[in-house]
């Protein structure tokens, strides 16, 4: 731009040739202020509409699975006029977390890929220009609380997608389906005038954190159960911090298939006095009930969970700390003095051990439910920790082999008959039976041995899983897993 100063004639006085040279000064510095304006200032293309149909949304070499290190979802509660936050993120050991969960791990690599290779492949079949005062009858309106009105309708769904360095790689606003081809979107960049029309299924933006966990909790299912131990108490605290333990019964049941032998049956009384429970001749033992028992433990599915307070081991010991027994307190899990300095946890409703086929001893202690009584709109959760063991039990020392017949007493075992008139050496067959009972022996100490590692591994997986965490089922599953001990024999 030139910009050109031309000199004013003389007006006749020194006052008024002064506000002169202010005022064209002042038109100078604003014109020129102007040109700088105009060419630095970062003004957006114009978009043309037609030239945009049949190209991709994003970029295809970063809109990959391999690439994207971040997913959020955002979506508006219009009835409760919450902004609903959903984010999936992936830390420095390449783990998929969640966040919003305390970074509980995520097991998303499903769910990350069918989601990035839908948006990977957004095409734009058609675009809907000078459509801003539309966006709300699009459903393309940003979710952002700060701008809309309580209860608003016309709010999209917001995905935000990001590389493993945070860089975005893409954001999208999905809307509403078209009315004649519902498998059409529209969907619009967040700040940009136009509304893309796309084919696209937004049943993969899901955002309910048990879409992105393994929500099976114990992984086993009820024919690996080889025995159960179901210890039903209730602990309660009495005045300046007593701990009082009310016993109600204990049973332990073996597992033969889909039928129950019954090793131990407690009862107590009142008085917290035991006494043994045994199947009269005119009763049975109720095999449904305890297999409905196994079952729920095959099916217990994690509804939340949240972190435990640090300081806690994986064996539920600790160091007294005010802090720490406060929040295991108000989950239902009280800390018990273990005689040398720090504590031991015991829950308020009792707990039952699981002793599967391949060795491994599962302990779950029930705390407290969560959240206020049940009505028709709310239904309870319950706290629980799980922890892991070998049960030395299933691992038997193998018999060792017996020594060679004679060998004990000292003296030559007896020599069999020899038609032939040969002399082999005595006690040759004998000899070579010990050799294979010896490599027989050898074979299953090694197998032991093996077995018991891959228990122990196992182990220290599962409890490294279980370590960190309260976790949350619900009522209705707690309550198919216990039951009153008056369910467990039945008249004939």
């Amino acid at each position: 731009m030139l910009l050109s100063i031309v000199a004013c004639p003389d007006m006749g006085t020194d006052t008024v040739s002064s506000e002169n040279t202010k005022t064209l000064g002042a038109l100078v510095i604003t014109a020129i202020l102007a040109s700088v304006a105009f060419f630095t200032y970062p003004w957006i293309a114009a978009i043309e509409p037609d030239a945009e149909q049949g190209k991709t949304l994003f970029d295809p070499e970063l809109m990959t699975p391999t690439n994207v290190g971040e997913l959020e979802i955002v979506r508006y509660d219009a009835a409760a006029d919450v902004l609903q936050r959903f984010e999936v993120r992936k830390n420095n050991r390449g783990q998929w977390t969640i966040p919003s969960s305390d970074n509980y791990p995520a097991d998303a690599e499903r769910q990350l890929t069918e989601v990035i290779a839908m948006l990977e492949g957004l095409t734009i079949t058609d675009v809907m220009p000078n459509a801003e005062s539309l966006f709300a009858d699009y459903e393309v309106m940003e979710p952002d609380v700060s701008g809309l009105t309580p209860g608003q309708n016309g709010i999209g769904v917001l995905v935000n997608v990001k590389d493993q360095n945070g860089d975005p790689v893409g954001s999208l606003i999905v809307g509403r389906a078209d009315e004649d081809q519902p498998q059409l979107r529209y969907v619009r960049r967040p700040g940009q005038p136009l509304v893309y029309v796309v084919e696209f299924d937004p049943s993969a933006l899901r955002t309910d954190f048990r879409d992105w966990i393994n929500i099976d909790l114990l992984e086993i299912d009820a024919v690996d159960i080889a025995r159960v131990d179901i210890d039903d108490y209730q602990l309660v605290m009495e005045e300046a911090g007593r701990l009082t333990k009310i016993p109600r019964f204990r049973v332990v049941a073996t597992s033969e298939g889909t039928r129950w032998r019954l090793d131990q049956f407690l009862v107590y009384d009142d008085e917290g006095q035991p006494s043994e429970r045994t199947v009269e001749p005119t009763e049975m033992l109720n095999h449904a009930r305890l297999n409905q028992t196994a079952n729920a433990l095959d099916r217990l599915e994690i509804v939340d969970v949240v972190r435990k307070p640090a300081g806690l081991g994986a064996d539920l010991r600790a160091a007294q700390d005010q802090a720490l027994a406060a929040d295991l307190t108000q989950r239902g899990f009280l800390p018990v003095p273990d005689g040398a300095g720090g504590f031991r946890i015991q829950s308020v409703n009792g707990d039952i051990a699981i002793d599967t086929r391949d060795g491994i001893r599962y302990t779950i202690r029930f705390g407290d439910v969560r959240g206020e009584e049940a009505s028709a709109d709310i239904k309870l959760d319950r706290y629980m920790m799980v922890t892991t063991s070998v049960n030395a039990a299933m691992f038997p020392e193998p018999e060792p082999p017996g020594t060679a017949v004679g060998e004990e007493s000292g003296a030559p075992a007896p020599s069999a008959p020899n038609p032939t008139g040969d002399d082999p050496a005595a006690g040759g067959d004998d000899e070579e039976a010990q050799r294979r009972a010896e490599a027989a022996y050898r074979r299953a100490v090694e197998e032991r041995q093996t077995r018991l590692a891959a228990a122990q591994q196992k182990v220290d997986d599962l409890n490294q899983r279980f370590a960190d965490w309260y976790y949350v089922v619900s009522e209705a599953s707690y309550r198919d897993v216990r039951f009153d001990r008056n369910e467990l024999i039945n008249g004939r």
